[in-house]
């Protein structure tokens, strides 16, 4: 479990452990599917700590299957 905390190198990345934040819906964006400022906010505060994937864009609608897509 200790080594899941240690800096490590992946490829020419530096990390500091182990720990990836997981892609989430957020429903932050508007119901029309553009991002807000809240939105990018939180992503700045949890890009601070390292890689992490985003959420998942929906390009068109009709596979838009929820209120507030990125």
């Amino acid at each position: 479990m200790e080594r899941m905390f240690k800096e490590f190198t992946l490829g020419k990345l530096k990390l500091a452990n182990r720990f990836v934040f997981p892609p989430i819906k957020t429903g932050y964006g508007t119901p029309g599917g553009t991002v807000t400022d809240r939105q990018l906010n939180f992503y700045r505060r949890i890009a601070k700590n390292g890689p992490m994937p985003a959420e998942q864009p929906i390009p068109k609608p009709p596979a838009q299957n929820r209120k507030r897509p990125l």
